[in-house]
């Protein structure tokens, strides 16, 4: 943690509050980590008993940085795996059009292979769906591209909570119907608005 203004180490906070949210935007664990010359140390166990296969998102900040609002706050999506023969991983991209007086959400999937990360899951037939929280918005049966690519858009409701936005994608391959992915879709709904998205962290569950 440094200074903005001098970027030398900042001495304003005592304590980093760390959380980790799970893909419905829920908090599921918390801890508070010491700061000493700008730096906290510390690790956040994942018992498999708590933390299932899925997206999560890191935050981290301190009482300070909450007196300037979430783009002081430090955020880090990473998705939690088991590890397992071809299991799958998505990358996704989000950004939302006006079009006709609509607010238009512009999905773009890309799905790959987590024992290759170069081979993606080419022409594979899957159940799409677009979840609100826990209601659904979307639903669609779709195929991946040869680069293992979904793309589609969907007309959003006049209010709908860009926070809570998540895809589920399950396999409706015979024999592959186990594999399900989800994700958060994070994005802020506004006329102009635009979002981009993609996990940049793969971290293994033992259970």
């Amino acid at each position: 943690m440094v200074d903005r203004v001098n970027l030398s180490a900042s001495r304003l906070s005592g304590l980093l509050y760390v959380e980790l949210d799970n893909d419905s935007s829920q908090m599921v664990r918390r801890v508070s980590i010491k700061v000493k010359e700008g730096v906290a140390r510390g690790q956040i166990p994942l018992p498999a008993s708590i933390f299932r296969e899925g997206g999560y998102t890191l935050r981290a900040y301190t009482n300070w940085m909450q007196n300037f609002g979430e783009d002081y706050v430090f955020n880090q999506r990473f998705y939690l795996g088991i590890p397992a023969k071809e299991s799958w991983l998505v990358k996704s991209a989000v950004n939302v059009s006006r079009v006709a007086d609509k607010d238009v959400v512009n999905v773009d999937l890309k799905l790959t292979k987590t024992n290759n990360l170069n081979s993606p899951v080419a022409l594979k037939k899957v159940d799409v769906r677009i979840y609100e929280g826990r209601y659904y918005l979307y639903k669609e049966v779709m195929q991946t591209g040869i680069d293992g690519s979904l793309k589609f858009s969907q007309a959003l409701k006049a209010k709908v909570d860009g926070r809570i936005l998540r895809a589920r994608i399950q396999s409706l391959e015979k024999g592959e119907t186990d594999k399900i992915i989800r994700c958060r879709l994070p994005l802020t709904v506004t006329k102009t608005s635009t979002c981009n998205f993609c996990p940049r962290a793969v971290i293994w569950l033992r259970g």
